[in-house]
C-alpha cells in the first residue's frame, strides 16, 4: 500500500494506492444507487466526506482486475487550513 498527502488547489488530497486483485469499475457511475453494488465502503466514504466537508469533497477510484486500485480523497480547505473534525466512531 502506497500513500500521499498534499496541499494544491485549497483542497488537501489523500491518495491511497494498492498493487491488489482490483475490481471493475465500470458500472462505478451507479455506486450510489445501486443497492445490490458490493462496493458499500466506497459509497459509505463519498456519502461522509460529503457530510463533514461539503460538496466540495469527495474520492475518485481507478481500478484495473488483477492489476490493483488508486482512491483519491479531496477534502476542501477552509483559509488554507483543513476543517478540524473530531471523531470516536471508527
Amino acid at each position: 500500500i502506497n500513500i500521499q498527502v498534499w496541499e494544491s488547489e485549497e483542497k488537501l488530497w489523500i491518495q491511497v494506492e494498492d498493487n491488489g486483485v482490483g475490481f471493475d469499475v465500470a458500472n462505478m457511475e451507479h455506486i450510489d444507487t445501486d443497492s445490490k453494488h458490493t462496493h458499500i465502503g466506497l459509497t459509505n466514504t463519498r456519502q461522509m466526506l460529503h457530510v463533514v466537508y461539503g460538496d466540495k469533497a469527495g474520492i475518485q477510484v481507478e481500478s484495473q482486475l488483477g492489476k490493483g486500485t488508486k482512491a483519491l480523497i479531496f477534502i476542501p480547505l477552509e483559509n488554507g487550513r483543513s476543517h478540524n473534525v473530531e471523531s470516536n466512531d471508527c
